[in-house]
């Protein structure tokens, strides 16, 4: 029985070691992001300190209240609303805009969304 529950301790071990790394390598990635282009919109005012936050890492940042029409010049888009919910035609142009800029992303690698 000692044996059985020492093995669970060292499982447990190592699969929290495995996700504090790969936590660690997630946040390094965003840490040192490359600039990008990002549109930050949304009726919330917490969108302000975003926008100034990611402007301090770096970042080329937009800040409206509306998504606009033409959304090619954007790398990242940040939507940050509390009080009225998207319409159709935000939902569509937000659709096209993340059909857009999926890649092939390897199934054995689950967390290079993260990347």
């Amino acid at each position: 029985m000692r044996q059985i529950l020492g093995s669970r301790r060292s499982n447990l071990f190592v699969g929290v070691f495995a996700l504090v790394a790969v936590l660690l390598l997630a946040y390094s990635g965003i840490a040192r992001a490359s600039s990008e282009n990002i549109l930050v919109f949304g009726d919330y005012s917490s969108k302000n300190q975003l926008a100034t936050d990611l402007t301090a890492l770096g970042h080329t940042v937009t800040n409206v209240t509306t998504l606009p029409t033409v959304l090619t010049s954007c790398d990242t888009i940040w939507h940050v609303g509390a009080f009225a919910a998207l319409s159709s035609a935000e939902r569509t142009r937000l659709s096209d805009f993340l059909a857009a800029q999926i890649v092939a992303i390897p199934t054995s690698c689950p967390w290079a969304l993260f990347s």
